[in-house]
This record gives C-alpha cells, sequence and structure tokens, in this order.
C-alpha cells in the first residue's frame, strides 16, 4: 500500500482521507512514543480506512516522524483545535474536514478503528471495495 499523503492544508485532504492530527508536545513525549508504537502495529488497519497521521508538536529537534508539520503549522493547528502545547491528543477529522473524535494518545485506537467503520461513507467504501 503506498505511503499516506502529508499535507500541512488539511483541506488538501478533504473528501479522500480522515487524517488523525497528532499533538504532542514532541516525538520524545513518552506519550507520544507510546502512542507511535501502537498505531505501527495498527498501520495497515490505518491505511485501509485513507488515515494518515498527521503529527503537530510543539517541540521539534529533526528527529520526528515522517508527515510532521513545520512548527508554525503545527502551532496555527493547536489554536484552531484548542490544544495546549503540553498536551498529547489525536483529533480525527472526517472526510468532510469535521471533527468527529478527540481522545489522549493514551487510549486505545481500536475505538477509533470501530467508529470509523461506522460512518456512512466508510459504509460505501466497504460496499463498494468488497472489503472491510
Amino acid at each position: 500500500m503506498p505511503a499516506p499523503p502529508c499535507w500541512a492544508d488539511l483541506d488538501a485532504y478533504r473528501w479522500t482521507h480522515r487524517p488523525l492530527l497528532v499533538f504532542a508536545p514532541s516525538a520524545q513525549d513518552p506519550r507520544y512514543a507510546e502512542f507511535a508504537e501502537r498505531a505501527h502495529r495498527v498501520g495497515a488497519e490505518l491505511a485501509g480506512r485513507d488515515v494518515p497521521l498527521v503529527h503537530a508538536f510543539a517541540r521539534t529537534n529533526g528527529h520526528e516522524p515522517p508527515c510532521t508539520l513545520d512548527p508554525a503549522t503545527a502551532e496555527r493547528l493547536r489554536s484552531t483545535f484548542g490544544v495546549r502545547p503540553d498536551d498529547a491528543t489525536a483529533v480525527l477529522l472526517g472526510e468532510d474536514g469535521g471533527e468527529k473524535q478527540r481522545q489522549p494518545l493514551a487510549e486505545p485506537l481500536d475505538p477509533l478503528l470501530d467508529l470509523i467503520d461506522g460512518m456512512p461513507m466508510r459504509q460505501r467504501e466497504i460496499r463498494e471495495r468488497g472489503r472491510p
């Protein structure tokens, strides 16, 4: 499966992807590290649901994962979504660009996958693609 796209302009995802905005103080934050490990384990499931991870860190040091936004864009998104620099939070956007779910990075990803699977557009995708 090809790597998911990485765009700083969230409108570019509209109607094609469900970006998961990953907010954390830094890539070295233990809460982020635990989340990244869990996300890696379900990476194929996220990709199959058109869910790219978009990382927005309060501090960067050049050792961030792919699809890490520049500091100014990350700050703009933190402001837009009301996320403090010390928060470790994931915000799921739907294909329509609206916020669908917000949860601490420490929470499991399975409920998020279940939420996506229950979305009407996802149900249509399942019918059209013939697979979950």
